[in-house]
Order: C-alpha cells, then structure tokens, then sequence
C-alpha cells in the first residue's frame, strides 16, 4: 500500500512539472517572424487614404528626406532611415532614425517604438500595423490612425534591398 501512494504522489508530481513547464500559444502572444520578412527593404510608393503620395516626404517624419529604409530581423527588432537628397548607402548618415521591438499575430505587426531621432522613448510608443508581403518581394506595410475625428491611413510599399535568409 504505501508503494503505491508513493508511485502515485511521483506521479503526480511528475504531471506537474511536465505540466507547469509546457507552454501554449497564449503564453507566447508571438507566431514566429515569417523569413520574407526579414531584411531591409527600400521605399518604392505609398497613399495616404488610397491617394498616392507623389514624394517620400509626404509621409516622412523629415521634410528633407527623399528616401526611406525599414529593416525587420529575426529577433523581433526593426528600424527605419530616412535620407535627405544625395543619398549614398555607403556613406550619408540619415537624418532621421527610429526603432523598437515588435511581435507577429497573422498579419498584424505590433510595433514598440524605443527610440526616436535618437532619443529613447518611455514609455514605449505602441501601435500596430498590418502587412503583406508579395510574390515580387514587395512589403506593403499599412497603418491607420485617427487625427481629430478623420481617420487617415497610410500604406506604404517597400522593395526588398537585402536579405538575411539564404
């Protein structure tokens, strides 16, 4: 009799910690950073409202800035630059950089922005955007956001300038 309290005590001991050490998927919010998305990708086109912009500036944080990069890595972090006319990527410094974290549901980006020009943001900055990547290595990336009582969304296209997966 006591062999077999002991056998069962260890045993559900054992369901316990198997148990407790397991995870699902509602304690890691995140699906994994799909491969085609990391990289960095160059500014191609945007609309603001589905009315295409005619420069990178409209939708820019610099009014200077003529171009832009956005680059996503496999451990969850992202940046973006934006460059002024002449710009050269071996050696113009941007003018304007930020960056932060995020995590991946479906097609949905959650954004943490922590830094901003330079500066750390606290708290973070937290918002999400939806994306789509397609056949020609094109990143659609589309925000929207409300201003007063109009709601403006921005969808902005990217070309992909460099991969991390082979």
């Amino acid at each position: 009799m006591k062999t077999s309290k002991l056998t069962l005590l260890l045993a559900i001991l054992t369901f316990l910690l198997i148990g407790f050490g397991c995870s699902d998927k509602s304690s890691n919010p995140s699906d994994p950073v799909p491969e085609e998305l990391v990289g960095v990708w160059g500014f191609v086109s945007a609309t603001v409202n589905d009315v295409p912009v005619s420069t990178f500036s409209e939708i820019s944080h610099n009014d200077e800035a003529i171009t832009g990069e956005i680059e996503f890595t496999l451990d969850r972090t992202w940046s973006t630059a934006e460059y002024p006319a002449g710009y050269d990527p071996e050696g113009l410094d941007p003018i304007f950089t930020q960056s932060g974290t995020f995590t991946v549901e479906g097609s949905t980006l959650h954004m943490k922005r922590t830094m901003y020009d330079g500066d750390p943001v606290s708290p973070a900055y937290e918002y999400d955007v939806t994306f789509v990547i397609s056949y020609y290595n094109q990143l659609t990336i589309t925000e929207s956001t409300t201003v007063g009582s109009e709601t403006v969304t921005i969808a902005a296209t990217y070309g992909l300038i460099v991969s991390y997966i082979k």
